[in-house]
């Protein structure tokens, strides 16, 4: 049985092109990626059924290009480490603005432990040790190519490719 080996998810909260992408690689190196996305994210009907009819959602699967499955084998096997900024709770409740931030995070299998990391930090201060280029170069190719595979997959039709 396939075990996953990363997770990345995506999600540009309220604001921005309204394209949340996740992705899952199996140790085989086949992926799954599903998008779900508005045809056209400056036009919100009133109505709920017309509203339906403007989101996308679309899966494809395939195997990872041979390129991102090398730097990923890589990472793999690298002993980088991942520092997590400590996080400050508090008792008292605080109310915020209806804004909903956007969401990046990563989970991944490195020599057989889970890490999970969000990416509101910078990449470069929390990664450290053998590992940490090839996982930037990573990043940077692997955001490139999900762009790239939901353009062919939507045909240019999502309203990010339509801008003027």
């Amino acid at each position: 049985m396939n075990k996953t080996i990363l997770t990345y998810h995506y999600s540009p909260g309220f604001y921005g092109e309204f394209i949340t992408k996740d992705l899952e690689i199996l140790d085989s190196f086949d992926f799954s990626i599903k998008y779900f996305w508005y045809f056209n994210s400056k036009y919100f009907p009133d109505s709920e059924f017309e509203r339906r009819q403007q989101r996308r959602f679309t899966k494809i699967k395939d195997r990872l290009p041979k390129e991102l499955e090398e730097k990923l084998q890589k990472i793999l096997v690298s002993k980088l480490k991942i520092i997590k900024p400590e996080v400050i709770k508090s008792d008292k409740i605080e109310y915020a603005t209806s804004a909903h931030p956007p969401s990046e995070y990563y989970k991944i299998n490195i020599q057989n432990v889970d890490e999970t990391f969000h990416i509101p930090y910078d990449l470069s201060k929390i990664l450290i040790d053998d590992g940490k280029e090839i996982f930037l170069d990573f990043h940077t190719e692997l955001q490139l190519w999900l762009d790239e595979e939901f353009e062919i997959a939507s045909e240019g039709k999502a309203y990010r490719f339509n801008k003027k």
